[in-house]
């Protein structure tokens, strides 16, 4: 591994403002429109998330802060973790983990300040509650495939449709995992979740879903 880090880049956060300085979920996107990378972080005690542009300089990657995305849902100290861009429609979730899920436009069209009608799910609903941890996507053909949310305070995960309808995706189900006394083990209080479609051998010939 190479650190190809550009540390004259600028803090990601303000120091000066309430909370931790330190980021908390990242998300990445190449953009659909311009073919620009793109990172997200929030920070860690604040409601605060920012958009940040890749920029190569020579050998390094540093970054440009091009949009800070308020979470007003809930309270000023109530901050996001888990983030997901999805690719190929261009939007991003993010969960503000006691308050619920925002889906937004993942391009960076300026500072913006997300509501409750901003948001795919509040906490409570669909059984969802929190805290509000991992999410991750599951890329299907033709624009089809699932959306998938932790719920750790129950131990569960939903699942929502990827496809928009309208503004918003539907709740397909929600379920759990648990020990089958053969060697597979349960999952509780889950942080961080991720899902692929690519075979990954014989005893998953159809990919993988991982909870941490």
């Amino acid at each position: 591994l190479i650190d190809v880090t550009d540390y004259s880049s600028p803090e990601l956060f303000d120091s000066e403002s309430a909370g931790d300085d330190t980021a908390y979920g990242e998300g990445v996107y190449k953009s659909i429109l311009t073919g620009k990378f793109y990172g997200y972080a929030s920070q860690n005690g604040t409601n605060l998330c920012g958009q940040y542009e890749f920029i190569a300089k020579g050998s390094k990657i540093g970054w440009e802060k091009v949009r800070t995305i308020t979470l007003n849902a809930g309270d000023d100290d109530e901050h996001a973790e888990g983030m997901v861009v999805d690719q190929e429609y261009g939007k991003l979730y993010i969960g503000q983990e006691p308050v619920g899920i925002y889906l937004l436009d993942a391009e960076p069209s300026g500072d913006i300040v997300l509501e409750e009608d901003d948001m795919l799910i509040e906490e409570g609903d669909f059984d969802i509650v929190e805290d509000i941890e991992g999410v991750t996507l599951y890329y299907g053909e033709n624009g089809k495939g699932y959306f998938f949310v932790s719920s750790q305070g129950n131990y569960t995960y939903g699942i929502f449709d990827r496809t928009p309808n309208g503004v918003k995706n539907e709740h397909v189900a929600n379920f759990c995992v648990v020990d089958d006394m053969n060697g597979i083990d349960g999952a509780q209080e889950t942080d961080s979740l991720d899902v692929t479609n690519i075979p990954l051998g014989t005893k998953f010939p159809y990919g993988a879903m991982i909870f941490q």
